[in-house]
């Protein structure tokens, strides 16, 4: 499916990225499994995350990232973030993080 037709208009790149994911009141592993400049698809086999809750991203090296989910199921949870990566980041992540 193409980006177009799913909605999104953002080029996404498959990555493996560990991070921690902040909530309010806990902080969880996680692997980002999917960036684009304007939010991740989150690997989460802990628990589900709650649809429109707050949520910082904690990466190695890199301020951390806020956002909301915008959708979760049992494994995975979408998260917009509140300011778009700039580009270079965006490179320097996909990069040092492409998935095999």
């Amino acid at each position: 499916m193409s980006d177009r037709e799913d909605g999104r208009h953002q080029h996404r790149l498959a990555v493996s990225i560990p991070t921690k994911c902040i909530g309010k009141v806990d902080k969880l592993p996680a692997t980002i499994d999917d960036l684009s400049c304007n939010g991740c698809r989150i690997g989460n086999h802990v628990r589900k995350l709650t649809v429109g809750s707050r949520l910082t991203l904690k990466f190695e090296g890199l301020e951390p990232i806020a956002g909301w989910i915008k959708w979760s199921d049992r494994d995975h949870a979408g998260m917009e973030f509140e300011t778009p990566l700039h580009p270079f980041v965006f490179e320097r992540l996909s990069r040092m993080h492409a998935a095999p």
